[in-house]
């Protein structure tokens, strides 16, 4: 009896564990998953924020002014490190500073800016050089580049033009760095908490499976005895009819 309930404890014990280890494995990576998109959803919201804002200044000015020109003093602003400005097909035709090397829009930004899209990109380790002829070749920054298409009041069909900032990103790779931190402390605790439940909830499975078996098998047994008595007293009873009848 023994022997044969060792076998079944056995099988119940992978069963259970094949299952815990199915449904933490499952948990761990949908919450990965939600983490890792949640993450860069606020990330990119964080980083198109700046846009938002460079937008609503950008088209008042334009509107005010009727000219690109009228963003030039933006250059000036504190944190902004270069500024370009392109025509309605996509040529350069301002930049400060003027050393700025190969000021060009590539084909995609164009199309999507002539969409009337904004772009916003945030670069963790821009080399400075292609900027600013001051910086020391190999210097790094975190900048922010933001492209915008500008219209006239009259008619936000056609751009008049584009304009590309570079702004000083350190500020927004600190606040970044501090989500990605809170980010990562969420989701631990998120999985410590979910796998803990989930080890507790195989547990009493596993607790009530064996249970279950270890009742089944113990009624199994007793329906052996009882079958095997039954066994016996019925060749008791034909043995005994027999002699009665050899007696007589």
């Amino acid at each position: 009896m023994t022997s044969a309930r060792i076998p079944a404890e056995k099988r119940v014990a992978i069963v259970t564990l094949c299952l815990g280890l199915i449904l933490a494995g499952g948990f761990a990576g949908l919450v990965l998953l939600y983490g890792h998109q949640l993450r860069a959803d606020i990330r990119q919201k964080m980083i198109e924020r700046d846009a938002a804002v460079l937008y609503s200044v950008a088209q008042q000015q334009i509107e005010i002014t009727d000219s690109l020109n009228a963003l030039l003093p933006d250059a000036r602003r504190e944190g902004m490190l270069a500024l370009a400005l392109f025509d309605e097909s996509g040529v350069a035709v301002e930049k400060i500073p003027a050393s700025q090397p190969l000021v060009d829009l590539s084909l995609d930004d164009f199309v999507q800016l002539q969409n009337g899209r904004t772009i916003s990109r945030f670069h963790p380790a821009f080399p400075l050089s292609s900027l600013l002829v001051e910086a020391a070749p190999g210097q790094t920054s975190p900048v922010l580049e933001v492209l915008l298409p500008l219209h006239r009041r009259a008619n936000r069909a056609e751009p008049i033009g584009f304009v590309r900032y570079h702004l000083d990103a350190r500020q927004l790779s600190a606040k970044l760095d501090a989500l990605d931190v809170s980010v990562q402390h969420k989701l631990l605790f998120v999985l410590i908490l979910g796998l803990s439940l989930i080890s507790l909830i195989v547990a009493a499975a596993h607790i009530a499976l064996t249970r279950a078996q270890r009742s089944l098998a113990e009624r199994s047994a007793g329906l052996a005895r009882a079958n095997f008595e039954l066994t016996l007293a019925s060749k008791a009873s034909a043995l005994g009819q027999i002699t009665s009848h050899l007696i007589h």
